[in-house]
C-alpha cells in the first residue's frame, strides 16, 4: 500500500497542476491577456531565469542551517507536512510536478491575475494583491503561507521587471524541482534547521 502513495500523490498533482495550466490559458484567453502573448522564448530569458533562482535556493539552504527559530520552525512545518507526501516519489516524476507547478501557477498568478489587477491597482498593487493570494493558495500554516506570498512577491517583481512570464516560469519550476529532489530528502533525513526548544 505504502508503494502506491507516492505514485497516488504525483498522478494527484500532476492533474491538479496541468489542470491549473489549462486554467490558467483558458482565464488569459477570456480577460485579454493570453499567456501566449506573454511569453518570449530566448536563452537570455532561459540564462536570466536559471540565475535568478540562485537567490531562492541560497535562502533555502540558509533555512535550513540557521537556528533562528521562526525559520526553524518553517523548516520543522515543511518536514511534518510536505516532505512525506512526496518521500518515494522517483526523480522525473518530480521534475514533471515541478515543471507543471512553475507552468501553472505563474500563467495563472503572474501571467493572468497579476495582468488584470494591474489594470486595477497599478504594478504594486497587483503585486501586493497577488502574492497575498499566492501564500493563501499556499496555507498549509500561517508562517508558511508567509514565506509563500513572499515567494510570489519575488516571482511577480522578475514578471513586471522582464515583462516575460517565461523567466517567473522557469524560477519557479527550477526551485520546486531542486527543492523537491534535494532539500525535501534533507530535511526529512536528518532534521536539519531545528531550532532549540
Amino acid at each position: 500500500m505504502t508503494g502506491s502513495r507516492p505514485r497516488n500523490v504525483t498522478l494527484l498533482a500532476i492533474a491538479f497542476e496541468g489542470g491549473l495550466v489549462l486554467f490558467a490559458w483558458g482565464l488569459g484567453r477570456v480577460t485579454g491577456f493570453p499567456i501566449t502573448s506573454q511569453m518570449h522564448v530566448s536563452w537570455a530569458a532561459i540564462g536570466m531565469a536559471v540565475g535568478e533562482t540562485l537567490p531562492l535556493l541560497l535562502l533555502a539552504w540558509w533555512s535550513l542551517h540557521t537556528r533562528w527559530t521562526p525559520v526553524a520552525q518553517f523548516v520543522e512545518t515543511v518536514r511534518k507536512a510536505v516532505v512525506p507526501i512526496f518521500a518515494g516519489t522517483p526523480v522525473y516524476a518530480l521534475a514533471l510536478v515541478s515543471f507543471l507547478a512553475g507552468v501553472g501557477e505563474e500563467a495563472l498568478f503572474r501571467g493572468v491575475l497579476l495582468s488584470v489587477a494591474a489594470k486595477w491597482l497599478g504594478g504594486f498593487g497587483a503585486l501586493v494583491a497577488t502574492s497575498v493570494l499566492f501564500g493563501l493558495a499556499h496555507i498549509v500554516t500561517p508562517g508558511y503561507a508567509v514565506v509563500a506570498g513572499l515567494v510570489g512577491a519575488y516571482l511577480g517583481g522578475l514578471a513586471l521587471l522582464h515583462q516575460n512570464i517565461l523567466v517567473p516560469m522557469l524560477v519557479h519550476a527550477l526551485y520546486d524541482f531542486v527543492a523537491l529532489a534535494y532539500l525535501l530528502p534533507l530535511v526529512g533525513r536528518t532534521g536539519v534547521g531545528k531550532g532549540p526548544s
